[in-house]
């Protein structure tokens, strides 16, 4: 299928997916032809549901040992509504994955951390009180949650893009509020990490 990427895609042995209020933590484990190839997770532009995805792997600049190494690869998307099941596509064909939906913010972070292999929880930034809220249950148009392997900021950027911004009227000022934040470090091999921040929007 056409899924407009420019890197070939990776030899795929397992996936996990595991979804909350719409956002769907995918986590995918193989092979790549070296240690240097950078595998990332995908999502097909063709608009369909459930949603697709693929695993690809981008051939490194430098030159790099010739040897085959195990990867692990995680993403979280935003996908509205959580699907039954998704479907992962990698060198060695589609797998059919099914989705566990988890029904608190506490079980999502979990979750991440068995597939993951994470050892450490870092909360930063904000207060205890805010740090501790539950998240709601399902989504609404005035609360989202971003993530972003890069930074808070990029999280933050994914949440607000997600709230409904209808103006109730003319002029209207909203106040986004950041009701938690935090981070994931560690992972297999120590080199993943995973900013996440919760807002709120009120007019």
């Amino acid at each position: 299928m056409n899924h407009h990427h420019t890197c070939p895609q990776a030899t795929v042995d397992s996936v996990a997916a595991v979804c909350f209020a719409g956002s769907l933590l995918i986590v995918a484990k193989g092979t790549k032809p070296n240690p240097c190839y950078r595998v990332t997770i995908q999502r097909s532009l063709i608009d369909i549901w459930p949603p697709q995805f693929y695993v690809e792997a981008c051939p490194p600049d430098e030159v790099c040992i010739q040897v085959i190494a195990d990867y692990v690869t995680a993403r979280v998307f935003a996908v509205g509504s959580c699907p039954e099941t998704i479907t992962v596509h990698g060198a060695n064909g589609p797998h059919k994955v099914p989705v566990t939906c988890v029904k608190s913010w506490e079980l999502f972070l979990d979750a991440m951390k068995q597939h993951l292999g994470v050892t450490s929880l870092l909360p930063t930034m904000g207060n205890a009180a805010g740090l501790d809220r539950v998240l709601p249950e399902e989504p609404d148009a005035n609360t989202a949650t971003g993530f972003s392997e890069e930074s808070f900021e990029g999280a933050f950027r994914n949440a607000v893009a997600q709230l409904d911004m209808q103006y109730p009227y003319p002029d209207s000022l909203g106040d986004v509020r950041v009701l938690k934040q935090g981070a994931l470090f560690g992972g297999i091999a120590g080199l993943w990490n995973l900013y996440y921040v919760q807002v709120s929007l009120t007019w």
